[in-house]
């Protein structure tokens, strides 16, 4: 399976994709894709400004971002 590009998808689904990976909720379908780690490595490290959660979710607490 490929990855979809994530032009023209709305931000809020892709900021949410972002949070899901930096909280351990998403992970790859495939155990052999290496680049999923990295997604969610570089989740985890994005700052509360770089990623803003999404509307949704912006009462969450968030204390997983910008630690490490």
């Amino acid at each position: 399976m490929q990855n979809a590009p994530v032009a023209g998808l709305p931000v809020d689904y892709f900021l949410r994709q972002l949070e899901e990976f930096a909280n351990g909720r998403r992970k790859s379908a495939d155990v052999n894709k290496a680049n999923a780690f990295e997604m969610a490595a570089m989740a985890r490290n994005l700052t509360p400004a770089e990623a803003p959660p999404p509307p949704s979710t912006s009462g969450r607490c968030r204390s997983s971002r910008g630690s490490g």
